[in-house]
C-alpha cells in the first residue's frame, strides 16, 4: 500500500504490461478519453486500480482500452452508472473485477458474447440488474 494521492495518471507507453495503481488514494474521476489516451499501451495486459477513490461513471472509452488487455480490475471504488455496452469491445479481456462500487443499471449484453474470452466476471456489491 502506497498513499499516491490526485489523479489517475495516463500511460500511453507502448512497452507496458501491466499498470498497478491499486491500494493508493487516488481520487476523482475517469477522464471521458482515459480509453482512448490508454490505446497507446499497445502491450498492456493488466490494469489494475482497485481500492482507491475513484467516483464518476465508467467513460464509454474503456472499449477502446488497448487490444491486448486481458485483466480490468476497478473494483472497491465508488464508481456510480452503469458499465458501458463498449466494455464488450476488449476481446481478449478474461477478468473484469467491479465488484464493490455504485453501479447500477442493467448488465451489458456485449460481456456476454461468445467471442469474448471473459473467465471471471465480478460484479458483486453494485445494484445492476439482467
Amino acid at each position: 500500500m502506497n498513499a499516491l494521492r490526485g489523479s489517475i495518471p495516463v500511460f500511453s507507453s507502448s512497452a507496458l504490461e501491466s499498470i498497478n495503481l491499486s491500494h493508493n488514494q487516488f481520487d476523482g474521476r475517469l477522464p471521458e478519453e482515459f480509453g482512448k489516451r490508454m490505446s497507446a499501451a499497445t502491450t498492456l495486459k493488466v490494469f489494475d486500480l482497485k481500492y482507491n477513490s475513484i467516483t464518476g461513471s465508467i467513460p464509454h472509452s474503456v472499449g477502446s482500452m488497448p487490444a491486448t488487455l486481458q485483466e480490468l480490475d476497478l473494483s472497491d471504488n465508488m464508481l456510480t452508472g452503469t458499465i458501458p455496452e463498449s466494455i464488450g469491445n476488449l476481446v481478449l479481456l478474461e477478468g473484469l473485477f467491479l465488484s464493490n462500487n455504485r453501479l447500477s443499471g442493467r448488465i451489458p449484453l456485449s460481456i456476454t458474447r461468445s467471442h469474448l474470452m471473459l473467465s471471471q466476471i465480478f460484479l458483486q456489491g453494485n445494484k445492476l440488474t439482467g
